[in-house]
């Protein structure tokens, strides 16, 4: 199964709530108008098993609100109910075809389920009605990436970190997409220049310096691979397994130095955090 990439599911599904709710969340006058408020509140406090109850009930005695068939989608793809979560986004295009935000959270879930086709079929359709969406244009490169389509993805990449950077709150997962795939091309400075401006973005991303921390290890640049990988383990902002990759990765950067009971410290860090 493809992960959401970069930031992790829970970020990447983080929206401007207030204006996502509907207005009459408000003020509710009936029952499932009080259904979905409560279920809003849930979401928030992401008591998504909750959350995903009331907003099925809100649906039960009114079908007719594409916001909540929106939500309640994000809250089963939050508990990783994919199968479930593509059936409401497909309720929500049904009931809104030309709302680009129901095509892109279809289109995400069809990536994340594997299903590249279906997923540019989605993301195109979502860009007809919104072409300027970074996200679109983003999760548009990584699915023809997938495909194989490199230069089509570098292409939607392009447009999609252009785009990105016109947003009054621009967003470092395209930057964080264009540059891995930069590196995996071997076109090391322009994936540096990505990875940069993630960084200037979003400070407190441990990704960012991860990723640069990997090109600098790559080019024998060990105490800027260093530098870089201490920077993501103080961000405190990895999981678990996050962490251990950078650990990992810092440990062989010592390897190389020479440094070889650091490199021990941070391997022996890695096998106390198993279970």
């Amino acid at each position: 199964m493809c992960s959401v990439p970069h930031t992790g599911c829970n970020s990447l599904l983080v929206l401007t709530l207030l204006s996502f709710a509907p207005a009459s969340w408000c003020a509710p006058n009936n029952d499932a108008d009080a259904l979905a408020r409560r279920a809003f509140r849930y979401y928030v406090q992401r008591r998504y098993d909750s959350a995903i109850a009331d907003f099925t009930r809100s649906l039960e005695l009114d079908p007719d609100q594409p916001q909540t068939l929106k939500l309640l989608g994000l809250s089963l793809q939050l508990q990783n109910h994919n199968e479930e979560a593509q059936q409401v986004f497909l309720r929500a295009v049904s009931l809104r075809p030309r709302d680009p935000e129901a095509w892109f959270f279809l289109a995400r879930i069809y990536y994340i389920r594997n299903f590249f086709d279906n997923a540019l079929s989605a993301l195109e359709t979502a860009l007809r009605y919104r072409p300027t969406d970074h996200a679109a244009l983003e999760y548009r490169a990584l699915a023809l990436e997938a495909t194989g389509e490199t230069e089509l993805a570098l292409k939607s990449y392009e447009n999609a970190v252009t785009w990105n950077e016109a947003t009054p709150n621009p967003s470092a997962s395209p930057h964080l997409s264009y540059g891995i795939l930069l590196y995996k091309l071997g076109r090391f400075a322009e994936s540096a220049i990505q990875f940069e401006r993630a960084k200037h973005i979003e400070p407190g991303n441990w990704q960012p310096y991860y990723e640069l921390g990997k090109l600098y290890f790559r080019q024998e640049k060990l105490t800027a691979a260093e530098q870089q990988l201490q920077s993501a383990l103080k961000t405190k902002t990895a999981n678990s397994e996050e962490t251990k990759r950078v650990r990992y990765l810092l440990g062989r950067v010592y390897y190389a130095m020479g440094r070889t009971e650091d490199a021990n410290r941070m391997f022996a860090a890695i096998d106390e955090s198993l279970p």
